[in-house]
């Protein structure tokens, strides 16, 4: 049934986290055996959408460079946390020398949960380079708060600073600190004096970015 078939998949992953709460280094923990990992990748196109699911959230938590394939299929699957597990797995599969295509175009998404883990496994491989400028429009402050945490490029950083949106606006005041350094001591101190708590939070860990 498929509810056998999808808790078989999780017990793949529980296999793996008993193994770490025991100690164990990931690095030191074996690879699924070929003909495991076959039955999973068989499993990654299975009818019902909580197999699936399931599949794509064992690559996102376990690294195994052989998953880079199944989690290409899966970032674009058409069940939503299939699609965000997929994603999320595509980022932590991949090489970081060779961002995978699928993740760019995920940024399109239509679910702003997939545009997120999107931007945040861009930022990962680091490949902020690669999220595209458009999303410092994005409808989701969420995804917006990720870009300005992941992005380099100056003009954003500049522009989101300004944005509607609180939580924005202290990710791009830390990111600013961190990529400017003592350039950003003017703007860190006025955000010291800020009405908004948050914004002054965000300066007391941007103040202590200029000093690394």
């Amino acid at each position: 049934s498929a509810a056998v078939r999808a808790e078989a998949v999780v017990a793949l992953f529980r296999a793996r986290l008993a193994q770490r709460m025991r100690g164990i280094k990931p690095a030191d923990i074996p690879d699924l055996p070929k003909m495991t990992f076959d039955l999973l990748v068989a499993l990654a196109g299975d009818a019902e959408d909580l197999v699936r699911r399931n599949v794509a959230y064992y690559f996102y938590r376990v690294k195994d460079v052989r998953g880079l394939d199944v989690a290409a299929k899966l970032a674009t699957d058409k069940h939503l946390w299939t699609r965000v597990y997929g994603v999320g797995a595509l980022g932590r599969q991949a090489d970081p020398k060779a961002v995978p295509p699928g993740l760019v175009a995920a940024t399109a998404d239509d679910e702003y949960l997939v545009r997120l883990v999107a931007v945040q496994s861009l930022a990962t491989l680091n490949a902020g380079d690669k999220i595209p400028a458009k999303l410092a429009d994005d409808s989701s402050y969420h995804v917006r708060s990720a870009l300005a945490e992941a992005t380099t490029d100056d003009r954003l950083l500049d522009a989101l600073w300004k944005d509607k949106s609180v939580a924005v606006q202290s990710s791009a005041l830390k990111s600013i600190a961190k990529k400017r350094k003592g350039a950003a001591a003017a703007l860190v101190s006025g955000a010291l004096k800020h009405e908004n708590w948050l914004i002054c939070e965000a300066g007391v860990e941007a103040a202590a970015s200029l000093e690394k």
